[in-house]
């Protein structure tokens, strides 16, 4: 028996695509915007694409809010996607400061408009293009099962504004 995945329709994002996936591998794609199918997948996946606010709200008032932290609570496996793991923070900044799920210490903040070059201490800081469209290195630390296999470093695509 395959894995059911509660993949969590919150009235936006990338639900489409991601049910592929999970499907090309194997795992058994449940969409639903009901907290009890939720708490009862063998693992949950909130994608990416939204506004921080909207999306807190969407997922308070259809009470989706308290079955993901319930699952995460229990240890069962999560993958927010982008967006999706920016929403388990306390707060985040876009729109205004909004309340997150809590399950993470930390608020997701805007990327500055400029930044210092660790290269050349005491220099100008340089523009940081926001948001952050295209190419970049990721570079992995630690000793994780999950990222054993990986490179040491790899290159992602990114669209993003907030961290």
């Amino acid at each position: 028996m395959r894995p059911r995945i509660a993949l969590v329709d919150y009235g936006a994002g990338n639900i489409r695509s991601v049910a592929k996936a999970l499907e090309r591998s194997a795992l058994e794609p449940v969409v639903t915007s009901d907290p009890a199918v939720v708490q009862k997948a063998d693992g949950v996946l909130l994608p990416g694409v939204g506004a921080f606010r909207d999306a807190v709200c969407s997922l308070e008032d259809a009470g989706l809010a308290d079955a993901i932290r319930k699952v995460t609570d229990h240890g069962r496996p999560y993958l927010g996607i982008c967006f999706g793991l920016q929403l388990l923070f306390e707060e985040g900044e876009e729109h205004g400061a909004t309340r997150g799920l809590g399950v993470f210490r930390g608020k997701v903040t805007r990327f500055p408009d400029e930044v210092a070059d660790p290269s050349a201490p005491g220099a100008p800081r340089r523009p940081l293009r926001v948001p952050h469209i295209g190419w970049n290195e990721v570079r992995y630390a630690g000793n994780h099962p999950m990222i054993e296999k990986l490179p040491k470093s790899d290159v992602y695509y990114f669209v993003h504004s907030y961290r």
